[in-house]
């Protein structure tokens, strides 16, 4: 019966070892993800062991949190600004339009006032019309 427990109890130590040996890959893998997200460069082994040493790997999130909200901000802040010259370009276009209107209507009452003094108004008239 001891020897059956001490077997069970090496299987139940390596079973324990492996999932150590899991958790600290896994948590070298998201530390060296992390450091790149932030530096741009591959972390080495060490860069990577000396920051879970000394507690290093959160610092590295809490700045990759920042620098993603810091970069959302501009890229709202940009949206914005481009809305906004979306907005001064259409509003350009309608007091074009609107000018033109003005100067359509300005050219037309001249024509009419000048219809009114010449003499052959009628035949103008009428070749206007053909057109």
């Amino acid at each position: 019966m001891v020897g059956g427990l001490g077997t069970k109890l090496k299987e139940l130590m390596d079973e324990i070892q492996e999932v150590r040996t899991r958790m600290v890959a896994k948590c070298k893998e998201t530390v060296a993800r992390r450091y790149f997200a932030v530096t741009g460069e591959h972390a080495g082994e060490d860069v990577v062991k000396g920051l879970i040493a000394r507690g290093e790997s959160e610092r590295f999130m809490k700045r990759v949190v920042e620098e993603t909200v810091v970069l959302m901000d501009v890229v709202m802040e940009m949206r914005v600004k481009e809305m906004e010259r979306s907005l001064m370009e259409l509003q350009q276009v309608f007091l074009d339009m609107a000018a033109q209107i003005l100067e359509s209507d300005t050219l037309e009452q001249s024509f009419v006032r000048l219809l009114q003094r010449v003499p052959t108004k009628n035949l103008l008239k009428q070749e206007l019309q053909m057109l």
